[in-house]
């Protein structure tokens, strides 16, 4: 997701319009215009695990004023598409660390894995 100050550009979100994907973003952006005198924008721009908002920020102008709020689905996305026209840790750089949230590895009870040592057997 993206947040900028409302007149310097557009805005992107990398998910769909429901918490807590959004949500995050909102937060900050309330927090961001009350700290700097101004409006920032969140705009939802769902579809392709927030591959096409990314790109489209990478592709974007190098102003700074467009930054992109990612997630796990970024980190997914950069495994199983190796052929995306962007690399996450060479065109985006990490400027602030704002909310965490639990992820889960799993897999269908037929397997018999029942723990990471297991799923490596």
């Amino acid at each position: 997701m993206v947040i900028t100050p409302r007149g310097r550009c557009g805005s992107l979100s990398a998910s769909v319009p429901a918490p807590p994907p959004t949500s995050r973003p909102r937060v900050v952006a309330q927090r961001l215009s009350r700290t700097m005198g101004q409006q920032f924008i969140v705009e939802n721009k769902p579809g392709g695990g927030s591959t096409g908002a990314a790109d489209q920020v990478v592709r974007g102008p190098k102003d700074g004023y467009t930054p992109f709020m990612g997630t796990v689905a970024n980190v997914i996305n950069a495994v199983m598409q190796p052929n995306l026209a962007f690399d996450f840790s060479r065109d985006l750089a990490p400027i602030v660390y704002t909310t965490s949230s639990p992820n889960l590895l799993v897999v269908h009870l037929s397997t018999g894995v029942n723990n990471q040592e297991a799923r490596r057997r």
